[in-house]
């Protein structure tokens, strides 16, 4: 592919390869986390992720508000392999997440997003954190805004 933008796939969306998203995650709370790309098409993306002490509480767990943050990336992540970045932009506006286990310092965390439904405005995300040996650590759901790069910046409702 070589350009800085992804290509139109066969489902009419833009798709982008390992190697450009990780060019634009670099310098982000992801690559600070070191979360390394795995895997991308059109409909899921998947990354894995060592635990550090670093995201890790007192007691040497990954923090579950760190889970979900590193969801929220990930999906926000996701979505903008999908879209014409040079006109659009991303802003996640809703997300939750039920933690069902922890990992401890020195493990790895496999991180896959898929699509639930991917909208001209909105992506609907499913992310799950799961062990390396297949065990949930967390399920994640976003709703991620797709806006015009002229839009207002997206606004929490009051």
């Amino acid at each position: 592919m070589g350009s800085e933008f992804a290509t139109v796939g066969d489902k009419g969306r833009y798709e982008a390869t390992v190697k450009e998203l990780a060019r634009l995650a670099r310098g982000t709370f992801l690559d600070r986390l070191g979360l390394r790309l795995v895997a991308i098409d059109a409909d899921s993306l998947a990354a894995e992720l060592p635990v550090s002490p670093e995201i890790a509480g007192r007691d040497g767990r990954l923090q579950a508000g760190i889970a979900l943050a590193i969801a929220e990336a990930a999906g926000t992540l996701a979505s903008q392999a999908v879209i014409d970045r040079r006109s659009h932009e991303t802003a996640c506006f809703d997300a939750s997440a039920n933690h069902c286990g922890c990992v401890a310092v020195g493990e790895t965390v496999r991180v896959m997003v898929r699509a639930l439904c991917l909208g001209g405005r909105t992506h609907d995300w499913e992310v799950h954190l799961k062990t390396a040996d297949d065990r949930l650590l967390c399920v994640a759901k976003l709703r991620i805004a797709i806006k015009n790069r002229t839009d207002e910046p997206v606004r929490a409702a009051a």
